[in-house]
């Protein structure tokens, strides 16, 4: 309908009004041209990939491995789906299957993809995504070694591939305790 409608598909219709650059993130971009790419990649855009959305709506696949070896920031959202533990682990399978290679993106990938990448999406990652001196103290901690996913014999492998919401067991913002053994504290 882009096409139709303006002349221009839809990451370029976007581009000549002026709605690409770091200070935009764009969500989804399943079906993106070449052209399209290179805007994304050569204004700085990020872009949100929500994988769970993506095949309930059998949207298609974004081209996360492409757009992250060009060097745009693509992170991950939840759109209404399920929790960022899903999106994670889908993520990786989504991109596995697609390309039909189980090493197309490594697990600490998804990792950043839920943690800096947001925070380079939203021009923040000098404050957050990462644990680093100066940065805000925004810190989650998840109980391993339960029985959906012991035994760990690899931390990454774990949290990504066996954890839920519910193995959260503290949740720190800017210094302070948001949850703490798992219960939401000042609610």
């Amino acid at each position: 309908a882009s096409l139709k409608d303006f002349g221009y598909r839809p990451v370029d219709h976007l581009h000549h009004l002026g709605w690409t650059g770091k200070d935009v993130t764009l969500v989804h971009c399943v079906l993106l041209s070449a052209k399209e790419i290179d805007l994304l990649a050569k204004s700085g855009t990020a872009v949100v990939h929500c994988p769970s959305n993506h095949m309930k709506l059998a949207k298609g696949v974004t081209k996360v491995p492409l757009l992250l070896g060009r060097g745009i920031p693509v992170c991950l959202g939840v759109d209404g789906m399920d929790n960022l533990f899903v999106e994670m682990r889908l993520e990786l399978q989504m991109q596995s299957l697609a390309n039909m290679n189980p090493a197309i993106m490594k697990t600490e990938t998804a990792l950043e993809m839920a943690t800096l990448h947001g925070a380079r999406a939203i021009g923040a990652e000098k404050d957050l995504g990462s644990i680093e001196v100066g940065k805000k103290a925004d810190l989650v901690t998840v109980a391993l070694g339960r029985a959906h996913t012991s035994p760990v014999l690899n931390v990454l492998h774990a949290l990504i591939h066996m954890a839920h919401p519910g193995d959260v067991d503290t949740v720190v913002v800017n210094g302070r305790v948001a949850v703490e053994g798992g219960r939401v504290l000042g609610v």
